[in-house]
């Protein structure tokens, strides 16, 4: 895939998963990658995903002189190829919910900078399971992409723990005990289920 892309063996690569609207922040990251470029010569951004920016983020990527560093890959189905390539992933977007493109990272075992924004906190914890900036800046973001291009031994420290946290919090089991949980909890206080202690409830409710 490097050979295609027309990457380097050692090039460091930053991957970017989302699509290419105002939302995701992918003029910020473009902001911020010349600064990346002055400490890390040979790194390369994969953009993965479609969206209305597509022709403007091009252009900008080219009259910027970055078209050497930068590749738009288009929507991609087979998404844990593309973050098998990946040396650190990114997620600059200005809100979020509950970000799928994080969880996959960090499932793959891949570092990641993101904005504190929104639910992202919640799954890249800073220092934790990534590495996280306000969001808008282009200065913090280039630092924190430093820092992990610079580290190997954070990159696999973050890599180890985000994907302990996705395998603790996401697992199929896990998930059915919690809801059977959640479940048993809600009927025990409706009166339906024997209180803890073996205590029965006062009613059953109507039969």
């Amino acid at each position: 895939m490097r050979e295609t892309l027309g990457f380097g063996a050692s090039d460091p690569v930053l991957l970017v998963v989302g699509r290419l609207e105002p939302q995701k922040g992918h003029r910020v990251l473009f902001d911020a990658l010349p600064a990346v470029r002055a400490h890390f010569p040979c790194v390369r951004v994969v953009c993965v995903g479609e969206g209305a920016l597509r022709d403007e983020l091009v252009g900008r990527v080219v009259a910027s002189g970055l078209g050497d560093a930068v590749r738009f890959v288009g929507q991609q189905a087979n998404v844990a190829d593309w973050l098998a390539l990946a040396d650190v992933t990114v997620l600059p977007s200005f809100f979020e919910g509950l970000p799928l493109a994080a969880i996959e990272s960090l499932a793959a075992g891949r570092p990641m900078v993101a904005t504190a924004v929104d639910g992202t906190p919640e799954v890249v914890v800073d220092g934790a399971t990534g590495l996280t900036v306000p969001p808008g800046d282009a200065a913090q973001l280039a630092r924190a992409l430093c820092r992990l291009l610079g580290d190997a031994w954070l990159r696999e420290k973050l890599a180890l723990a985000g994907r302990d946290w996705v395998l603790e919090r996401f697992n199929q089991d896990r998930q059915i005990q919690r809801t059977e949980a959640l479940y048993q909890l809600a009927l025990s206080r409706l009166g339906r289920l024997p209180r803890p202690g073996g205590v029965p409830a006062t009613a059953w409710g109507p039969r």
